[in-house]
């Protein structure tokens, strides 16, 4: 991150970096906002990389902002410190952004994976992939999803099957998530024991990771489970609406 001989004013980069982890939020819940167009989204994401281009053209000047950025409780900053840190091209910059994300929790984990889904990984792609084979398991199954959405992770159930079988319900709703965008094959008995799953969070990713994989059991068990509703089933209900046009695409 080469250092411009232009001047700056830092409490414009600051903005910046504000405005980054405010529109990255925003971001979040434009993803399942129905009333969402792709015209308006697409002029969130091009406020974000404006918002980007503009903390990347002061060069290292912004480093210990950024740098600070990463140690933030507030996830949101986190995010905004990691993802022009890692568009930067900087060895150095990538390497502090995976050390935050090897110790990283909660939500923190989970924008610092953001982060590493959505900008180049460079020379920190082998760190990712041994996170994603050794690290902690929240860690491992956050590393393996970046890796997914950069094509560089295999989709094969040996991959995801130790995340789908772990005692925590979040790595296992993650690895249900991962099976979707990798659109790994998963044996029919480990989808049947998901949607046993104490955790109605993990049910729904599962029933989701099989409509996205086209798996044949999804929809009648959904239809299933909508005929008898309850409460804990709401979630099962609004999956089956979204389904409601899937055979006629050929889904299943």
């Amino acid at each position: 991150m080469p250092s411009p001989p232009a001047t700056y004013i830092p409490d414009i980069l600051e903005e910046h970096v504000e405005e980054l982890a405010f529109l990255w939020g925003q971001r979040q819940t434009a993803l399942r906002d129905p009333d969402y167009t792709i015209r308006e989204f697409g002029h969130l994401e091009e406020r974000i990389t404006a918002h980007r281009d503009g903390v990347l053209a002061v060069g290292d000047h912004a480093l210990p902002l950024l740098e600070d950025g990463l140690a933030q409780d507030d996830a949101l900053l986190v995010f905004a410190a990691a993802y022009p840190l890692l568009h930067s091209g900087s060895p150095s910059a990538t390497a502090r952004v995976l050390d935050a994300f090897r110790n990283a929790e909660g939500e923190r984990l989970a924008r610092l994976e953001d982060a590493l889904r959505h900008a180049p990984l460079g020379g920190g792609l082998p760190l990712v992939q041994v996170l994603s084979q050794n690290g902690r398991a929240p860690v491992a199954v956050a590393a393996s999803t970046a890796l997914a959405f950069h094509s560089a992770l295999h989709p094969a159930a040996e991959e995801v099957l130790r995340f789908l079988q772990h005692e925590d319900a979040a790595v296992r709703r993650r690895g249900w998530q991962l099976v979707a965008y990798l659109g790994a094959p998963v044996d029919p008995k480990t989808y049947a024991a998901a949607v046993r799953d104490a955790d109605a969070a993990v049910r729904r990713a599962a029933l989701e990771a099989g409509a996205w994989c086209g798996e044949q059991g999804v929809l009648p068990v959904c239809r299933k489970l909508a005929a008898e509703p309850v409460p804990e089933q709401l979630d099962v209900l609004e999956l089956l609406a979204v389904l409601g046009g899937a055979e006629d695409l050929r889904l299943f």
